[in-house]
């Protein structure tokens, strides 16, 4: 079965999964994701986010970051990009 294809646009919310770092957000349950907007886009693959710890604390990362789509592989390790 195929799924949607998610776009990104400036202010689209996304689930951000940190994987691996970084590790100033605020996480009470690891099994979920953190709430992020979009906030610049390079591709239809590499966004800018403002992402909010469990503690509903604001962090701009600084980096790009890989958009995944439901049938997408997690990267084994964060990609600087």
């Amino acid at each position: 079965m195929s799924q949607t294809i998610i776009f990104p646009t400036v202010g689209r919310v996304v689930w951000f999964r940190p994987n691996g770092a970084p590790e100033r957000l605020v996480t009470y349950d690891e099994d979920q994701p953190f709430a992020a907007i979009v906030t610049h886009v390079r591709s239809d693959r590499l966004v800018h986010v403002a992402v909010f710890g469990h503690d509903g604390a604001v962090h701009i990362l600084g980096m790009a970051i890989q958009l995944l789509q439901a049938d997408d592989p997690e990267p084994a390790a964060p990609q600087p990009y």
